[in-house]
């Protein structure tokens, strides 16, 4: 019995938990156990490295009652601030403005 309550918290993908460790898994380990993880509207793990990783996929949840129904499906990214510049053009279908450089970690 303990072994399927278990199961049942580990799968919910509305967690903050679940949520950390799917956005997060976007990035390398050493990237993603700094960085800031939101959901998009709110911050779910306060970083310390610059880096932010969120859910990118632009059709959205299949399922938005029960959450994403896998990491691969959220689409996450990972970016630092210049990576910012760039999902902010993304998001808003115009040409970003880059200051410089940047790398951006996407599970897809």
């Amino acid at each position: 019995l303990l072994a399927l309550v278990a199961i049942a918290v580990a799968e919910d993908h509305n967690s903050a938990s679940w949520q950390i460790k799917a956005y997060g898994s976007a990035a390398p380990d050493f990237l993603a156990a700094s960085a800031t993880i939101s959901d998009g509207k709110n911050v779910l793990k306060k970083g310390t490295n610059g880096w932010t990783c969120m859910p990118a996929n632009p059709r959205g949840m299949s399922d938005p009652d029960n959450g994403w129904l896998s990491a691969h499906e959220a689409m996450p990214v990972c970016f630092d601030a210049a990576g910012l510049d760039w999902m902010e053009g993304w998001m808003s279908q115009s040409k970003p403005v880059m200051k410089r450089d940047s790398y951006v970690w996407m599970l897809a």
